[in-house]
């Protein structure tokens, strides 16, 4: 059932006939301006919070999967890294003469350092955006929740009131 402005109205005035008027005015202050269709249940709060676990586990999903992806592209580097200190070996054991090679060889197992500080920079990147996201999902859920509980409190009061109220 809907609650309309003349419902409201004719409640009104029933507490004024039967209360007085400052304490029905104070009474109806205290109902809320809204139907109860929009007032959240405890299956609306459950189900907000399935929704929130569901996505947090999609999130955590999707990181999982980059972990993977960083965990595969780091068994590759450490794959060509055992290639390489392999083919030194090798030079090593050649003339002196390869010196110069041995030398870019260097150079590209820099550039690889560098490769994996970028790599692993990456990897820092995508978990703290990860830590935010979910510092902020967690934080608009408790501010969702405590809003639902003040205004359930409010309404309990409320009826509370008006139970006191016809009780005497």
């Amino acid at each position: 059932m809907a609650i309309t402005e003349s419902s409201r109205h004719r409640l009104h005035q029933r507490l004024d006939d039967a209360l007085g008027t400052e304490e029905a005015a104070t009474l109806m202050e205290h109902l809320p301006p809204v139907g109860w269709a929009d007032v959240a249940t405890k299956a609306d709060l459950a189900a907000l919070g399935d929704r929130m676990d569901a996505r947090f586990e999609r999130t955590e999903a999707r990181f999982e999967r980059v972990d993977a992806r960083f965990t595969s592209v780091e068994a590759r580097f450490e794959a060509i890294d055992a290639r390489f200190e392999a083919i030194d070996a090798r030079f090593d054991a050649l003339d002196p003469r390869f010196e110069a090679i041995d030398a870019r060889f260097e150079a590209i197992d820099h550039r690889f350092e560098a490769l994996d500080l970028k790599v692993d920079a990456l990897g820092s990147t995508v978990r703290a955006e990860l830590a935010t996201q979910g510092a902020e999902l967690r934080r608009e859920l408790s501010q969702a929740l405590q809003r639902q509980t003040y205004w359930l409190v409010g309404v309990l009061l409320t009826f509370a009131g008006i139970l006191a109220a016809f009780g005497r």
